[in-house]
């Protein structure tokens, strides 16, 4: 189970990062190859990544020129929330549900010169993200679970030798007991004792 952090944006690696405006790079690539996209002229590499309150904004700058326009972009399937112009370039900001190193991409742009207009599938390749603070938490330790117990060997009961106490013989057992005599015959003489 992974923990819960009221008001936090988490990363694909399950990073809290610490609230703040950081500069990274946002690298415009081939949504197929990972190479350099075709759009990546059009676009500034230097993008700003603002996490506030839980809540992680993405700002793309897009300069102006002449020779091509670019008309929209989504970011993970997005639009814009924010776009503001001035003399030398557009910015344009997205909400981010999840920081990841590479977010899908759609851009629009059109070259006026050679009258094509295009529409097609790129990525952002997110660079400084390893640079950026991160919440530190103490570690929980999980519980350890209940060993479920061994069942119970079943022990053959020893006999332990009881001592019976000594009793002290009586008269009559002390005595020995008396044999009736049966004569003997005897045969040998000499075996004979004397009368």
């Amino acid at each position: 189970a992974l923990p819960f952090f009221s008001g936090a944006v988490l990363a694909d690696e399950n990073v809290v990062y610490e609230d703040g405006e950081y500069n990274i790079n946002a690298k415009a690539l081939n949504a197929d190859t990972g190479e350099k996209s075709g759009a990546a002229g059009f676009l500034k590499e230097e993008a700003k990544l603002n996490i506030k309150d839980g809540e992680a904004t993405l700002t793309i700058t897009v300069p102006h020129n002449d020779m091509a326009e670019i008309k929209g972009l989504q970011i993970e399937g997005n639009n814009p929330t924010n776009v503001t112009t001035d003399a030398n370039a557009k910015q344009m900001t997205f909400k981010l549900a999840n920081i990841k190193s590479e977010l899908n991409a759609k851009v629009q742009y059109e070259v006026p010169a050679l009258n094509m207009k295009h529409d097609v599938p790129m990525k952002f390749g997110l660079v400084g993200l390893d640079a950026i603070p991160v919440v530190k938490e103490e570690p929980v330790k999980p519980e350890k679970p209940a060993k479920p117990a061994k069942p119970a060997k079943q022990e053959v009961p020893v006999e332990e030798p009881v001592e019976k106490p000594v009793e002290e013989p009586t008269e009559e057992e002390t005595e020995e007991p008396t044999k009736p005599e049966t004569p003997v015959e005897n045969v040998n003489p000499a075996l004979t004792p004397d009368e």
